[in-house]
């Protein structure tokens, strides 16, 4: 479950979010979801959020560690790539 900021209002681009796992000391891509997300492909507004739940995959790299999510956003006339975690694997 995710809680957090968003300080910039900028507008979420659709399809970028990056499930990330860290495994041996390398961090890979891995199949990342929300789940239960009740506003699919939505921005959020600035300030404090709930991000819902979210499930990455650790099938193929079941010795993972941490994870995290990085997702980008439009901001103006540039494209901002956010990154959040690292959080440990339980």
């Amino acid at each position: 479950h995710l809680e957090g900021w968003k300080l910039r209002k900028c507008t979420y681009i659709k399809g970028t979010a990056n499930g990330l796992v860290l495994h041996d000391g390398i961090w890979s891509e891995t199949p990342f979801a929300y789940v239960r997300d009740v506003s699919p492909g939505s921005t959020k507004p600035t300030g404090l959020n709930d991000f819902g739940l979210h499930r990455w995959s650790l099938v193929e790299f079941p010795n993972s560690t941490k994870t995290q999510v990085c997702v980008k956003h439009q901001c103006g006339t540039s494209i901002v790539e956010s990154c959040f975690g690292p959080f440990d694997i339980k």
